[in-house]
């Protein structure tokens, strides 16, 4: 997949605002953008990930520690982030646990 569409309107989508909020409660006025460029590049990399394998969701091996590194943050601010993205269904709930 080499682009998804990005709507101009998404910064009124209810899950990028509950996802802006949560990083406001985390880190402050930089957390809410922080949080919500981390989204959109958690679906980049998924994005590549199907593209090379078929699958909305990453290979074998690519552990959480990659993904942090990925996402530029720490694992365990990655664990707290996709367990609200499972929360808010902006993830697949169900294959988050699967691979906690």
């Amino acid at each position: 997949m080499k682009w998804f569409q990005h709507q101009c309107d998404a910064d009124e989508n209810k899950k990028v605002r509950k996802i802006e909020k949560w990083g406001l409660n985390q880190g402050g006025e930089d957390g809410a953008m922080g949080a919500s460029g981390r989204y959109w590049r958690l679906l980049e990399k998924l994005g590549k990930a199907e593209e090379k394998n078929g699958k909305f969701e990453f290979e074998p091996g690519y552990d959480l520690d990659l993904v942090a590194d990925d996402l530029r943050c720490s694992p365990e601010y990655l664990m707290e982030f996709c367990d609200l993205l499972a929360q808010i269904s902006a993830i697949d709930s169900q294959l988050w646990q699967e691979k906690k």
